[in-house]
Formats: structure tokens, sequence, C-alpha cells
């Protein structure tokens, strides 16, 4: 058990250190072996680390108000979580790195260049705004308003990714195909299938870098939606809506009041943001088969055509399932020839465009759903966007073997 407020505040800023380890490495200018090698590199970690400490500890020792450090704790929860994000990357691009060389290094410039351009923080700006507005914005559902923002922040997270995947892949392989840079890149030891691969990878982690950054605004967002429609806001005054698993948890392992406020506080926010990870994945998966289409299509078409064409495919891959039940009405109602062949373009649509009413980040219902029940669907739409987005893949690299690029 901890037992006393420096232990508690040395554990919890140890956590924080330790998170802030790899991406800190990455940013240094040299080598972590050769930065650490000069004489004062050591020491100002060491400070760097007894800071956080210190800080960590005196918060504790300063800030005797539970409530108040109820919101340090969530601040530090998401500080946190911020951090694991930034770890996620690092890892992911070491992996691809290490496991994938020339395609990783063609994946790696294309994450770059994605992150530069000044598309990606103007569609963030407008996402930021439209999170200000979310909250304050009266949607008369008679008491369902918090489930309405929730879908909508959701929505538009997933929207503007798509957007943002669909422009940057259609603008980049297909200028590098028409501008001949291409055929410099295949001259040097990268085959046609690493170029378009690699070129997918690295757009799709900007779009997980975009979605991930979103999803932590989208806590905030949520967390003050909460407060603001008091709908399970977890008060000190309110103990009995947190949950009591947890509270027993906490208080069997620290002993003051001042360190269980704020590992409360932190566990409210890994609870809230638990909430969101259902409908981010299933959010992703959207943007992973639309990304697949442009750039399968990026083998091919000018930018024009390829956005015009994932348009289409945005549209009646959402209203399929609803055209597909209208034909069947028609053809019971007044069974011609004409709705006859309707019907059969409606079930051929379903059945060859990709499901995407299944990628709906959620739904509103009155009806509570699990977070078992959410992560076994979300597990489920993310294998058939898997598999979607390999035969896109597939018939993408089918395109690009005899294109001509001299």
């Amino acid at each position: 058990m901890l037992s006393n407020i420096p232990l508690v505040g040395l554990i919890l800023a140890l956590i924080q250190c330790a998170a802030a380890l790899p991406w800190v490495l990455l940013l240094l200018p040299e080598s972590p072996k050769t930065y650490f090698r000069k004489g004062n590199a050591l020491g100002t970690a060491l400070g760097l680390v007894a800071s956080v400490v210190v800080v960590m500890i005196g918060l504790l020792f300063v800030v005797k108000d539970r409530g108040n450090l109820q919101l340090l704790g969530k601040i530090y929860g998401s500080v946190l979580h911020a951090q694991l994000v930034a770890d996620l990357f690092v890892a992911l691009f070491a992996v691809v790195l290490v496991a994938w060389p020339k395609g990783g290094a063609v994946a790696l410039a294309a994450f770059r260049e994605g992150v530069r351009q000044p598309m990606f923080y103007l569609i963030g700006a407008v996402i930021l705004v439209a999170f200000v507005l979310i909250p304050f914005i009266p949607y008369f559902t008679f008491g369902e308003d918090y489930l309405m923002a929730r879908d909508l922040g959701l929505e538009v997270i997933m929207l503007w990714t798509v957007i943002f995947c669909a422009l940057l892949a259609s603008m980049s392989i297909s200028e590098e195909i028409e501008g001949r840079t291409a055929v410099t890149l295949m001259s040097k030891p990268v085959s046609r299938r690493q170029f378009l691969l690699g070129k997918f990878v690295g757009i799709l982690f900007a779009g997980l870098l975009m979605t991930l950054a979103l999803g932590w605004v989208y806590c905030w967002m949520m967390d003050f939606k909460n407060y603001y429609e008091r709908v399970h806001w977890y008060e000190i005054s309110q103990p009995t809506q947190f949950p009591s698993a947890f509270t027993e948890t906490i208080r069997s392992w620290v002993a003051p009041d001042e360190g269980q406020a704020l590992v409360r506080g932190a566990t409210i926010w890994v609870l809230d943001a638990s909430e969101s990870i259902p409908g981010l994945v299933l959010g992703f998966c959207h943007v992973m088969v639309l990304l697949a289409a442009a750039v399968c299509l990026a083998t091919r078409l000018p930018v024009a055509a390829n956005i015009v064409t994932c348009g289409v495919l945005f549209v009646l891959g959402h209203l399929s399932p609803m055209l597909r039940q209208s034909a069947e009405a028609l053809v019971t109602t007044s069974p011609s020839v004409a709705t006859k062949m309707l019907s059969f373009v409606a079930q051929l649509f379903e059945l060859v465009l990709p499901g995407l009413e299944l990628f709906s980040p959620t739904r509103i219902t009155d009806v509570p759903i699990s977070m078992l029940e959410l992560a076994s669907y979300a597990g489920r739409v993310t294998g058939h966007a898997v598999l979607y987005t390999v035969v896109l893949l597939l018939f993408g690299l089918i395109l690009f073997e005899d294109r001509d690029l001299a």
C-alpha cells in the first residue's frame, strides 16, 4: 500500500517520466548513446525527472480540496494519455522500419509529408472549433443532448479524417506519378509494391495521428458535456456514480485522501476515454477503407476524378442497404422488369461496395450497451474493414503494375 503522500507522488511522477522516455529520446538531436556520453546530459535528465517528482509531491501537499485534486488527476490522466499516443507512433515506426526497411522509409516520408501539410492543421482547427460549439448546440432531443453530442463528435472526427486522407492520397500519389517523381524513386531499389504500400501505410498513420489527437480533445469535450449536462460527472459529493470496484481498489492501494482523490481523477479520465475507443476504432476503419480506395484509384485517375469517385463510394456505401430495402419493397408492390432490374442493381451494390453503415462510430440508443459488446462489434467490423482494404490494395497493385511511369 502507498501509505504516504511523497510515495504516491513519486510513483505517479515516475510513471509520467517512463511514458515520456520514448518520444523524448526520439527528439534528441543525436543518438541517445552519444548524447548521454556528454558530461551534463545525464545531469540534465535527472534534474528534469527530479523536477517532475517535486511538482507532483508539492501538488499533493499544497492542494487539499478533493474536488481540485480530482481535476488534477484528470489532467494527469490526459497528459499520460497524450504521451502514450506519442509512444505508440514511436513504436509503430520502429517496427515498420525494422521489419520493412524500404517500404518503411517510403511510409515515413509519406507520414511526414502528410503531417507537414497545411491541410492537416486547417482541418484540425475546423474540428476544434466544432468541438467548442457542439456542447452548447441545442438538439431538442428531450434529454438526449448528451448522446447527440457524443455521436456528432465522433462523426465529425471520422468525416474530416476521411476527407484529409483521401485528398492526401489522391494528391501525393497522382502528382508523383504524373510529375515523374515516381520514376526517380523506382530507379532506386524500391519496387512498385513497396512504393504504393508504403504510401498507403504512411498516409494511414497520418490519419491515425489525426484520429487519436482529435480523440484526445474529444474526451475533454465530453468531460465538459458531462459537467454541463450533469450526466455522470463523478462528483465527490456523489460517490455512488463512481464504480464501487474502482473505489475499493483505490482505497486498498492508496492510503492518504489526497492521493486517493488524485488517482480517482486519473481513473475517471480512463473510464471516460475508454467509452470513446470503440467509436474511434470504427471511425478509423471507415478511414482505412476509403483511403485504400483512394490509393487504388490514384494509380489511374487524376486528383479531381479520384475525389469524386471516393465521394460517390462514400455515399453509395452508406445508402446501399437502404437502396436494397426500397428496391425489394418496389418489387413486392409492382413486380415489373424495371423494378426487378433495380432490385438486382441494388443487391449488387450492397454486395460489392463496403458496408460503410456498419462503420458508424456510435448509434443513439436508450438501452445501455456494455463495453464488452461494443468491443466485440468493433472487432468484427475491424476484420471486415481489413479484408476489404486488402482486396482494394491488391486491385491497386494490379493497376499500378503495368502503369507507364516514363
